[in-house]
């Protein structure tokens, strides 16, 4: 009797379980009656077990139709040869990151993600993690897919995997929305001859993002120029010949744009030039100041002697809308 309401209780916890048939039914019979065993505690251990059991079953299945689409898509030939992963999460900061598929041998692989935001709003198409750009967007679930691949040389060297040979992926960064800048045009006729106001900048005060920091960056003053631009994501703030002779270019960006190491803000063409100059180096400079964050790109080898026989058309590159999640 006491097997026969087991089994209707977890007939109706399956209820809203999506499996197979098959799978129902070998999860029912791991309730059936055992022969010569004492029954109470076991049997509410057992049906403890078995409803984890189908909930990791779920798991699997939990990836929204569309990325499991686009992930069966990018395995190609080789998903019969890749393993489903369940079980494997964690939460940090409202973001989830869940394991959902592997491929790999004793080299390495390549481990597939689903990311959702439990607070909602920072996931996009656009999104990166670590490296590791948005491969699949559902703006239905709010998920989207990443894919992590990894040496087991590199994880073996920093510790990563455990003497029973669990492996442990870490994710440093997501950042919502990485958003392309496609040609921008400048005002050029903003630019003269005079020279602008200049700061000299210590290291302390820039913003390197892992490029190699100078003792001091000389910078336009902001706000010497100022224009509305092409683009929603910074405008004009300065743009002329510093103090020494140098050709600048600065931005302030937007409010909830944000510079980060996968950031680049570059001239969309070789600047044009009438005179015989193979390389035009770029040097740029991100610093804050009044609660604002400027862009400073200077351009060395533009000089105030050269002035009138240069032009810079327009800038390219991305920035990212969103703060970083660390």
């Amino acid at each position: 009797m006491e097997e026969l309401d087991v089994k209707r209780e977890l007939e109706r916890e399956l209820a809203g379980v999506h499996l197979s048939g098959e799978r129902r039914a070998a999860i029912l019979r791991a309730v059936e009656r055992p022969p010569a065993v004492s029954r109470r505690r076991p049997v509410r251990m057992l049906l403890a077990a078995v409803l984890a059991c189908a909930a990791l079953g779920t798991a699997a299945l939990a990836l929204s139709p569309t990325l499991r689409e686009r992930m069966n898509a990018l395995l190609g030939s080789f998903a019969p040869y890749s393993q489903t992963v369940e079980g494997v999460s964690a939460v940090d900061q409202g973001i989830e990151i869940r394991a959902v598929r592997a491929l790999a041998d004793e080299n390495g692989g390549t481990v597939y993600l689903e990311v959702t935001d439990q607070s909602g709003g920072r996931l996009s198409e656009t999104s990166w993690l670590d490296e590791n750009p948005c491969l699949s967007y559902d703006s239905q679930s709010g998920a989207a897919l990443f894919a992590c691949s990894f040496q087991m040389e590199e994880l073996e060297r920093q510790g990563q995997i455990s003497e029973n040979g669990n492996l442990t992926l870490a994710c440093k960064q997501l950042l919502p929305s990485l958003q392309a800048i496609e040609e921008v045009p400048l005002p050029w006729d903003l630019v003269t001859a005079q020279r602008l106001e200049t700061l000299i900048l210590g290291e302390d005060a820039c913003q390197w993002d892992g490029q190699e920091p100078r003792a001091e960056s000389a910078v336009l003053a902001p706000n010497q120029t100022p224009a509305a631009l092409e683009t929603e994501l910074f405008s004009l703030s300065s743009m002329g010949f510093d103090e020494s002779g140098c050709f600048h270019i600065q931005l302030c960006l937007a409010e909830n744009v944000f510079w980060s190491e996968r950031c680049t803000i570059y001239s969309a063409d070789a600047p044009e030039v009438d005179w015989d100059c193979k390389i035009i180096a770029e040097r740029e400079t991100i610093f804050a100041m009044d609660g604002k964050t400027y862009f400073d790109l200077c351009f060395p080898a533009l000089t105030v002697e050269h002035f009138g026989h240069f032009q810079i058309g327009a800038l390219t590159g991305r920035l990212l809308v969103g703060e970083p999640i660390e």
